[in-house]
């Protein structure tokens, strides 16, 4: 089991999303998973991955006897499981919760943890198998990204989502480039994600179905996460995306 923590600096980057959609795409490649939310007080996952209302416990629950593991389970599909925290403040034992997930979750092949950034940003060194640093291109998520990056231990595995991309907008120079984002922040990028209008709706089932460009990107991070060997762009593409994003068709063997 790999415990991957989904993290941004800023509010607004997508990571909710971005993480969901990544679940589903893992669990279409035949990777058990499961997704956990760990945003007490704000829980907002179970919206993203259409599980509203069909839990009765969470982790708290767990945690404190009312409930075993299981029974704290929402079941999406055969490959996708989702476990949630509370609603209520003061419940954010976040390394009880992720103790709890290493100690559990053996059946699974990856465990996504949607963290907070007061969490991710110390936690210790090996808590989690990867980071996932979800930023936008916009240069306050990128500033603030900087920030988070450098405040992380140098030997925490990390990774950068970069989420949202308007080739436009870097064109003319409103939006960082991929170049530079990386730069600033002193790490690789796994996905690069296109700006798609239909990710407003917050349903990452819908989207991943919708056949967009924003999907093959979505998947070919699962991909890449997984550990495959493929293009973060795929390199016959025409569109301004594809042009700008082309030295990025690089494989991790």
């Amino acid at each position: 089991m790999k415990l991957l923590c989904f993290t941004s600096a800023k509010g607004g980057a997508g990571t909710s999303f971005v993480l969901s959609c990544i679940a589903y795409a893992l669990a279409k490649a035949g990777r058990r998973c499961l997704v956990a939310d760990m945003h007490c007080g704000i829980r907002t996952l179970d919206w993203y991955m259409g599980t509203d209302g069909d839990f009765v416990f969470d982790m708290q629950d767990v945690l404190s006897g009312n409930c075993n593991f299981e029974d704290a389970l929402v079941r999406i599909n055969d490959r996708l499981d989702f476990i949630s925290c509370s609603q209520e403040d003061g419940t954010d034992d976040y390394q009880a919760m992720t103790d709890m997930l290493k100690r559990s979750c053996g059946e699974y092949d990856y465990v996504l943890a949607d963290c907070p950034l007061c969490y991710a940003a110390d936690a210790p060194t090996g808590c989690y198998d990867s980071v996932m640093v979800v930023t936008s291109c916009d240069r306050a998520s990128v500033r603030c990204t900087e920030k988070l990056v450098y405040r992380m231990d140098d030997e925490q595995t990390k990774y950068l989502v970069i989420n949202n991309i308007i080739p436009e907008f870097i064109q003319n120079g409103y939006h960082n480039n991929v170049d530079d984002i990386c730069d600033i922040c002193g790490v690789a990028p796994i996905g690069l994600i296109p700006y798609e209008p239909l990710a407003v709706t917050g349903d990452a089932k819908l989207v991943m179905e919708s056949g967009s460009q924003m999907v093959e990107a979505l998947g070919n991070t699962a991909l890449r996460i997984d550990g495959g060997s493929v293009s973060a762009v795929d390199f016959k593409g025409k569109t301004l995306f594809h042009k700008l994003m082309k030295k990025y068709n690089r494989r991790n063997d």
